[in-house]
């Protein structure tokens, strides 16, 4: 599978500087590990195409509207408080990076979200064992304008902190200043000879309950952190880092970490050995390969090819839709036939949408031209039942339903109402018939040279 990853690192001479730019490396190369092939756009060429299958994009500042013919997802890292339905609704996944952003969205309509936090490269990330190296107290932050509490705090305890970043001058702090920049590949060894690192998030971070990956790199380092507090970090990190919400608490952990340092360090140290192996990007990328690969299989399988739809032209399945419908009819269904329409064509679209003794609901996997996202599990519809499923051509129901067809057999036929019928290409129906060993079906009630009509009479009644 090739992959595009829409980086909102801008291009330009500053482009390596920004952790955007190192973030989408790490991922990319954890998701080459696993079989794909990535490229990258960074801002503003997001428009590239390079063939690629899907799109991943990190979303920073900028939105990002994915085309509808790839499989898409958006990862929100940063600026949650910027996010809007309409955006977002647009992508088939959605990662959000707290466990407090998942609540409160996971229930709009039309969303597949999920929880991927953020992480760390642990290949340039880890501890070494030479703790006894270690010197300072740090902060590698840009001050973006504003003076930044927990700095503010460390001026007020009076602890000497090496900071590096830019634009401290013009808020009086430049005396602190050892450098306005360190290189990514130097970054790792910094913190593994930093003694303790100061750290803190923006206020939107912190409200949506977003950890940034300041916390996870120095924990892969070995580093004891103090930081500002809030539930989802508390939750996830405990009592292996410091924290600190004012100037008190502030000077009550930095006499904690001058006092019992050995304590402090070997917290930190016992709790990347708990979370270190859920916060690489080796297990995100594997998070999002096991969705991609999957997702992509199964929308391939529902996907219709040129040469496949036109071989199923409207006249065989208008004919097997209608003995079908008569068949119902005889058997004393009187209503609106409540029908699902699965892997629909153009064609297969119009014979269905157009008869008036149909109520009409289409669904496939993945972003296309029906109205109900499926899965194996077929959540979607969880809720409801049908007089009639109607399956169009697919290119290997195997690789829809997995090897577990009668489990999928099973589950398609429980939802049909009594009487209930599946109409399907043959080749499908014999598999679906396979899938139905031990359950009493009347395979072959009606069929033409493309469909079968099958009527399994363990379905449920509605």
């Amino acid at each position: 599978m090739k992959i595009a990853i829409k980086n909102p690192a801008p291009i330009g001479p500053n482009l390596e500087k920004w952790g955007d730019y190192h973030f989408g490396l790490a991922l990319a190369k954890s998701l080459e590990k696993l079989g794909a092939t990535v490229v990258q756009h960074f801002w503003p060429n997001w428009d590239a195409d390079d063939g690629e299958d899907m799109v991943i994009m990190l979303r920073g500042k900028r939105s990002y509207t994915p085309p509808p013919s790839k499989l898409s997802l958006i990862w929100i890292i940063s600026h949650p408080g910027t996010i809007k339905y309409d955006e977002i609704s647009k992508f088939d996944m959605v990662y959000v990076a707290s466990e407090t952003h998942y609540k409160a969205i996971r229930a709009l309509p039309g969303l597949t979200v999920d929880v991927a936090r953020q992480c760390t490269d642990t290949s340039v990330f880890f501890a070494d064992g030479k703790d006894s190296l270690r010197r300072d107290v740090s902060f590698v932050a840009n001050s973006r304008g504003v003076r930044r509490e927990v700095l503010s705090w460390a001026v007020g305890a009076g602890t000497p902190v090496h900071v590096v970043g830019r634009h401290w001058g013009n808020l009086g702090l430049g005396h602190l200043v050892r450098s306005q920049y360190i290189d990514n590949d130097a970054l790792p060894e910094f913190y593994r000879r930093t003694r303790l690192t100061l750290n803190d998030h923006w206020s939107d971070m912190a409200h949506f309950g977003y950890i940034n990956n300041r916390i996870f790199d120095c924990l892969a380092c070995g580093t004891p952190i103090l930081t500002d507090e809030f539930a989802e970090l508390r939750s996830v990190c405990g009592d292996g880092i410091l924290y600190a919400s004012d100037m008190d608490s502030f000077g009550a952990a930095i006499e904690e970490y001058l006092l019992d340092y050995p304590s402090v360090l070997g917290r930190a140290h016992e709790l990347w050995q708990r979370i270190g192996a859920s916060y690489s990007f080796d297990a995100r990328a594997a998070q999002i390969w096991d969705w991609a690969t999957t997702t992509h299989s199964l929308r391939s399988s529902l996907c219709y090819d040129a040469d496949g739809a036109s071989a199923a032209s409207a006249a065989p399945l208008n004919s097997v839709i209608g003995q079908a419908v008569e068949l119902l009819r005889k058997a004393g269904v009187t209503r609106e036939l409540q029908t699902l329409h699965l892997c629909p064509t153009p064609w297969g679209t119009s014979s269905l949408f157009a008869n008036k003794e149909i109520s009409y609901l289409s669904g496939g996997f993945g972003r296309g031209p029906w109205h109900v996202l499926m899965d194996r599990e077929m959540g979607g519809i969880a809720n409801k039942h049908f007089d009639m499923i109607v399956i169009e051509p697919t290119n290997n129901l195997v690789d829809l339903v997995g090897q577990d067809q009668a489990a999928f057999s099973k589950r398609l036929a429980s939802k049909l109402n009594k009487d209930g019928m599946i109409v399907a290409p043959i080749a499908q129906a014999k598999t679906l018939l396979s899938g139905w060993q031990g359950v009493r079906v009347e395979g072959k009630v009606v069929k033409d040279a493309s469909f079968a009509v099958l009527q399994p009479k363990a379905a449920s009644a509605a």
